[in-house]
């Protein structure tokens, strides 16, 4: 993704353009009136490239979560075969971790590692025990994406008519089971790439997600008249997207009731 971003920034410039990113920062947190219709336009403008990027962000799920399988057989390993190993590299990883938060806290304090060569060779002593979190870990620095959260959000509602939250399974999985689309990997992918970045993606992200969350709900609401109180599949499997990559962002669930009314949050229990 960092090496087409040029590209990725060109077919969004000439494709949906500055009107697509007025019209979002506009409505920022508002309802929109019509949202089938005004989503379906963007949905059309950038279904050319939305398959591109769901492919990836699917590959790129699929690999961390071989990552976390792999750092979790390498921790129970070192565990059972190399005690002391093991336990040394804890003592050492929270030794230095509480000397940085003091250094940081009170600079009068001394940084513990001026040269860097202690954190570069206990990192890797520590990929090697298993001891990281593949999740959480920033491996590229790439300069800043303009319409990142715009073109996330698309990229995530025109996907969500073929997947749903099973509450039996307690996840995001597919209709159909033949469309080659997973709710973990989908979610894990769109956090690790959020990672990459500053945490303003985030927020901006979750912000008109959480637009499109409370647009449909007025509108079902409005249409049902006290029919039935049951959520559109679109804002029941959103709300279900929204909580999941809140969760991995570390965003606390007190927090997530500033995009969202808690009556909203509570009709997903993942």
């Amino acid at each position: 993704i960092n090496k087409n971003k040029d590209d990725l920034e060109l077919i969004i410039g000439g494709a949906v353009g500055e009107n697509l990113k007025n019209k979002f920062d506009s409505q920022f947190y508002k309802i929109v009136a019509q949202p089938q219709r005004h989503y379906t336009i963007w949905i059309q403008k950038m279904q050319k490239i939305s398959p591109l990027l769901i492919d990836s962000l699917l590959k790129i799920g699929q690999m961390q979560i071989l990552r976390c399988q792999v750092v979790n057989r390498l921790k129970v390993s070192c565990q059972f075969q190399s005690q002391l190993l093991s336990y040394a590299m804890e003592a050492m990883n929270s030794s230095l971790l509480s000397d940085i938060k003091k250094h940081y806290s009170d600079p009068t304090k001394p940084y513990p590692d001026t040269d860097g060569v202690l954190v570069s060779e206990l990192s890797t002593y520590l990929e090697r025990c298993g001891m990281t979190q593949p999740l959480d870990k920033i491996y590229v620095t790439p300069k800043s994406f303009h319409h990142l959260n715009v073109i996330l959000l698309v990229t995530i509602i025109s996907q969500v008519n073929k997947i749903h939250f099973s509450k039996v399974l307690g996840s995001i999985k597919s209709i159909k089971g033949t469309e080659g689309l997973d709710g973990p990997p989908l979610v894990i992918g769109i956090t690790t790439l959020l990672r990459q970045f500053h945490i303003d993606q985030t927020t901006k992200l979750l912000s008109v997600l959480a637009q499109y969350i409370s647009s449909y709900t007025v509108v079902g609401a409005n249409y049902s008249s006290g029919k039935n109180n049951e959520l559109p599949n679109e804002v029941v499997t959103s709300l279900a997207l929204f909580s999941e990559i809140a969760t991995k962002m570390s965003i606390p669930k007190d927090s997530q009731s500033t995009y969202l009314p808690l009556y909203l949050l509570r009709e997903y229990s993942g």
